[in-house]
C-alpha cells in the first residue's frame, strides 16, 4: 500500500511548477525547503536483423538516456545548483524495486543499460532539443545496425500502458475503479523522491520521473544475385545478340 501512495502523492507533485517553500520558524537561522522536479527520458528496444530467407542473424539490445535538469524558482532566489544534485544512484535502486515494473513487462537489458549510462548529472547532459539527444543516439545506432538492410517492421516509440493485470492489483488494495486509471490507455508514473538532502540551512527534494519509450525494429537483408549468375546472364545475353545478328546478315 505504502507504495502506491507515494507513487499518487509523487506523481501529484511532479505536476507543480518547481516551487520553494519556508518551514521551521522564520528569521536568521531557519531552514528553506525547496522541491524540484526531473525527468529522464529513456529510449530502449530491440533490434533484429533477418536473412533473405526470414532467419535471424542477429539481435541487439539499445538504451539510451537523457535527463532534463528542472532549476528551482526561489524566493529569494538561491545559488546552490540543484539540478544536478538531485540525481544520485538511489533512482535506479527505487526504479528497480518499483512493483509497477513486471506490470510494465520491462525487459531486464533497459535495466543493464541504464546502470551503464548514469553519471555525475544523472543520465547525460540536458537536451531539450526535439529529437533530443538520446533519441539521436537511438536512431544512429539503428542506422549503423542495420547498414543497407531495408525496415521490415518498426513499431515507434511507445510508452508502456497500463496493463489489467495492474488495475487488478489496484483494486485488491482496496482502490476502486483501478484507481482512476484506465487499461490499455493511460501509462505508468515511474516517479521517485531523492532527498531531502541538507546544503546548508536549506532543505533539497528531488522528484524525478522516468518517461521510458520503447521501440522495437526489424530488418532484413535484400537477394543480392551471386557474381557467378551475373556474369551467365552477361553471357546468354551477348550469345542471343550474336544469334540475331548472324540471322540478320542471312536475312540481308
Amino acid at each position: 500500500m505504502k507504495v502506491i501512495c507515494g507513487l499518487f502523492i509523487a506523481t501529484a507533485l511532479l505536476s507543480l511548477p518547481a516551487r520553494a517553500d519556508q518551514c521551521g520558524f522564520t528569521g536568521p537561522g531557519s531552514s528553506a525547503c525547496f522541491y524540484n522536479t526531473n525527468v529522464v527520458d529513456v529510449y530502449y528496444g530491440t533490434f533484429t536483423l533477418l536473412s533473405p530467407t526470414g532467419a535471424t542473424l542477429a539481435t541487439e539490445n539499445v538504451v539510451t538516456a537523457e535527463t532534463g535538469l528542472a532549476l528551482l524558482d526561489t524566493d529569494p532566489p538561491s545559488g546552490q545548483p540543484i539540478g544536478p544534485e538531485g540525481l544520485d544512484a538511489s533512482l535506479l535502486s527505487q526504479f528497480e524495486g518499483d512493483i509497477q515494473d513486471s506490470f510494465a513487462d520491462l525487459p531486464s537489458f533497459l535495466f543493464t543499460g541504464l546502470t551503464g549510462l548514469e553519471d555525475a548529472n544523472g543520465f547525460g547532459s540536458d537536451a531539450n532539443a526535439d529529437p533530443g539527444g538520446a533519441e539521436t543516439s537511438f536512431d544512429q545506432q539503428l542506422a549503423l545496425f542495420a547498414g543497407g538492410a531495408g525496415t521490415v517492421s518498426d513499431t515507434g516509440f511507445q510508452q508502456p500502458l497500463i496493463s489489467q493485470a495492474y488495475c487488478d492489483f489496484l483494486n485488491s488494495l482496496g482502490l476502486s475503479m483501478c484507481g482512476g486509471l484506465t487499461p490499455g490507455v493511460d501509462t505508468y508514473a515511474f516517479t521517485y523522491q531523492v532527498g531531502p538532502t541538507i546544503v546548508g540551512n536549506d532543505t533539497y527534494t528531488s522528484l524525478t520521473n522516468f518517461e521510458l519509450l520503447g521501440r522495437d525494429v526489424t530488418v532484413q537483408e535484400t537477394v543480392a544475385p551471386e557474381p557467378e549468375s551475373v556474369a551467365e546472364v552477361m553471357g546468354a545475353l551477348v550469345f542471343m545478340a550474336m544469334v540475331w545478328m548472324r540471322r540478320r546478315s542471312r536475312a540481308s
